[in-house]
């Protein structure tokens, strides 16, 4: 779930007036801007960028970036196209590139039944590749990028079932380059997305220094599809509340952006209160490790939902 607050109506027409009032002039009302892209949609930002191109005759990202400076500039640039540049890439990220390219495709079918062969059999290949007895890295690219989740949840689970480990740590074992990184994420996200963004904002927050582009891409990247879970996540792993740690390390108009998206520290409604009226926002798991939010209560068998950690060494997507 995101954390986007959005108008009741988009108004296509009144968003870009009032962008160009707000940035006419030698003092722009920052603050206004930010009120309009930090309350719509990507698709939505997208299109007030071409309406106002078409309306002004100018380039909307290149009038942010003269009313903008630093970091606060560099959210602008995570919000443009989303076309990749990946072609400039250099031949030693080739396989990186080649799994992106596979990524972005989306070439995996939906709701489609779990065949457990399937599954068995994708699990040994992995295997194969990962000790470097069979396969090579277009069998990996090949199985991640074309099965849908669900049928490789259950990849994953007999993986684990079968060679005693989780598939991202024996992708540990195979090295530390950037195609085996770009793996482990990989897998990281489609095991526990909930959980792996919150380790990356924890990272970037945590530090001697705040890592800003981390911070700046999970935020811009997470803000409209699951920063509820995240900040969840965030919250129990590292016992702190992800706005008030977002407001600590960062200031002006760099800050109220990020806490714009971020959304409301309030998550009283995720966090069902205990037998003594007491909330229970620090303590989103259960004894045995599952998340006892409702939202992320799994089936009969001990399955999780898909931003939840897994419990009783098995996990499932429910998207």
């Amino acid at each position: 779930m995101g954390t986007l607050t959005l108008p009741p109506c988009f108004n296509l027409q009144e968003d870009c007036k009032e962008l160009r009032s707000s940035l006419k002039g030698l003092g722009s009302n920052e603050k206004k801007v930010i009120e309009i892209l930090g309350r719509r949609t990507q698709a939505q930002r997208l299109e007030i960028a071409q309406a106002y191109q078409t309306v002004y005759g100018e380039s909307l990202h290149k009038r942010l970036k003269s009313a903008f400076s630093g970091k606060l500039e560099s959210k602008w640039a995570f919000w443009r196209s989303s076309e990749s540049k990946v072609k400039e890439a250099p031949k030693r990220l080739v396989s990186v590139t080649k799994l992106l390219l596979a990524l972005v495709r989306g070439n995996r079918p939906e709701n489609t039944p779990v065949d457990r062969h399937i599954a068995l059999n994708d699990a040994h290949q992995l295997h194969k590749v990962v000790i470097g007895k069979g396969g090579n890295e277009d069998t990996l690219v090949r199985i991640l990028c074309t099965r849908s989740i669900q049928q490789l949840t259950a990849t994953f689970n007999y993986y684990h079932q079968h060679y005693g480990r989780e598939l991202e740590q024996s992708l540990t074992r195979g090295g530390c380059g950037e195609f085996e990184q770009a793996l482990r994420y990989t897998v990281m996200c489609y095991r526990q997305p909930a959980k792996f963004y919150a380790e990356e904002l924890n990272a970037a927050l945590g530090g001697a220094g705040t890592d800003d582009d981390a911070l700046i891409r999970v935020v811009t990247t997470r803000a409209e599809v699951d920063m509820q879970y995240i900040k969840l996540e965030f919250a129990n792993e590292s016992k702190k509340k992800l706005e008030d740690m977002i407001a600590n390390e960062t200031s002006g108009n760099y800050r109220y952006f990020l806490l714009t998206l971020v959304g409301p520290g309030d998550l009283g409604m995720f966090s069902p209160r205990t037998s003594n009226g007491s909330m229970s926002f620090y303590s989103p798991r259960t004894s045995n490790g599952s998340a006892s939010l409702q939202q992320s209560a799994g089936s009969q068998n001990g399955s999780a939902s898909y931003y939840s950690p897994r419990s009783s060494g098995q996990g499932s997507f429910q998207m």
